[in-house]
C-alpha cells in the first residue's frame, strides 16, 4: 500500500515482466500508477505488465496513467478500480483510467471500474494497434467517457454506465481485412440518468480512411432531450455502424433519434451513419455537400454477426 504520499505512487516504467497483487495507492499528490512519457532518444516502454485487482482512492491527478507499448496487449489491467479522483485546476485530462497522447499506450482491461472521478475515462491517442476492454463500468463521474483524438481502433466489448454520456471524437484507423469491427462498443447499457440531452456525443475533424466505428448489441436510456445521438462532425469519409440498438423507449433506433451538424471537408469524403435493426432491415443517412439534412435509403443488411 502506498498512502499520504507526497508525489505519485507506483512508477514502474521502463521495466518489464512486472505482476502487481493487491495493490492500493490512497491519498497521492499524483498519478497513482504512472509511467514516463516516451521522449526522444529514451527508451520508456514498458511490456509484459500486469496489475490485478489495484485500487486507486483519492487521487490528485489521474489515478491509471498507462504508459507505452512495444508489443500490443502485453500490459494488462484486471479487476480494477479508480475512484475520488480529485481535479487538477490545470488539466483538462484527469481521469480514472487515462491514455496519455504521448506513444501508443496499448493497454488490455478487463473488469475496470471506475466512478465519482472528474472523467471515468479519457483516451487521446492515435495509433492502427487493436485495443481491447472487455466488461468495463462507470458511473457516478463529472465526465465518464471522452474517446479520441482522430484514428484508433479501440474496441469496448462489455460496457455499463451510468454517468454523463459518452463523447467519442475519433474514428477507426486502418485495420486487416476481415478484423471489423476495430473500434466501437458492443454488448452495453448506458443509462446516463437525466445527467446529459443525449447518450452519445460524436465530435470532432475526424481524418478520411480508417473501419467504420460500431455501436452494437445495446440499450440507450436516461437522455432527457429528443435525440439519442447527437454530434458535429467534420465529414471526411468517416462511418458509424449501429446495429440492434434501442433508444429509451426500448424502440429500434430511427433517423429521428440522430441530429447530426456535419461539416463539409473536401470533396467525396462523405458522412455516413448506418442502422441495422433486430429483424436484420437497415438503412443508410449520408451527408454530403452544403446540405445539413441527410440522405436517408434502405439497404442491405452490412453486419452479418449475430
Amino acid at each position: 500500500m502506498v498512502k499520504h504520499a507526497p508525489a505519485r505512487g507506483y512508477v514502474p516504467h521502463m521495466s518489464n515482466g512486472i505482476t502487481f497483487t493487491d495493490t492500493v495507492a490512497y491519498d497521492v499528490d499524483g498519478a497513482a500508477y504512472w509511467w514516463d512519457p516516451p521522449e526522444k532518444d529514451a527508451d520508456s516502454h514498458t511490456d509484459g505488465t500486469l496489475w490485478d485487482r489495484a485500487l486507486a482512492s483519492d487521487v490528485r491527478g489521474s489515478s491509471f496513467l498507462l504508459g507505452d507499448s512495444l508489443i500490443p496487449g502485453s500490459n494488462r489491467i484486471v479487476d480494477s478500480v479508480a475512484t475520488a479522483t480529485v481535479p487538477d485546476e490545470f488539466s483538462t485530462t484527469t481521469a480514472g483510467f487515462q491514455w496519455g497522447s504521448k506513444g501508443d499506450g496499448v493497454w488490455a482491461t478487463e473488469g475496470i471500474v471506475s466512478h465519482n472521478n472528474r472523467r471515468g475515462i479519457y483516451r487521446w491517442n492515435n495509433h492502427n494497434l487493436l485495443e481491447l476492454s472487455d466488461e468495463t463500468t462507470l458511473y457516478n463521474n463529472h465526465a465518464s467517457f471522452i474517446q479520441g483524438a482522430y484514428g484508433a481502433n479501440h474496441l469496448y466489448d462489455g460496457l455499463t454506465l451510468r454517468s454523463d454520456s459518452v463523447i467519442w471524437k475519433t474514428g477507426a484507423g486502418e485495420s486487416e481485412e476481415g478484423s471489423y469491427p476495430t473500434a466501437g462498443i458492443i454488448d452495453f447499457d448506458i443509462d446516463v440518468g437525466g445527467k446529459a440531452e443525449e447518450c452519445v456525443h460524436l465530435s470532432g475533424a475526424q481524418v478520411p480512411g480508417g473501419e467504420p466505428t460500431v455501436f452494437r448489441d445495446g440499450s440507450y436510456a436516461g437522455y432527457t432531450g429528443e435525440h439519442v445521438i447527437t454530434g458535429d462532425i467534420l465529414h471526411n469519409k468517416r462511418v458509424f455502424d449501429f446495429v440492434r440498438v434501442t433508444n429509451k423507449q426500448g424502440a429500434q433506433l430511427e433517423p429521428r433519434d440522430f441530429d447530426i451538424a456535419a461539416t463539409k471537408a473536401d470533396k467525396g469524403l462523405d458522412l455516413v451513419i448506418r442502422v441495422q435493426h433486430e429483424d436484420g432491415s437497415a438503412y443508410g443517412m449520408i451527408w454530403r455537400g452544403t446540405d445539413p439534412d441527410p440522405r436517408i435509403r434502405s439497404i442491405r443488411a452490412f453486419d452479418t454477426h449475430s
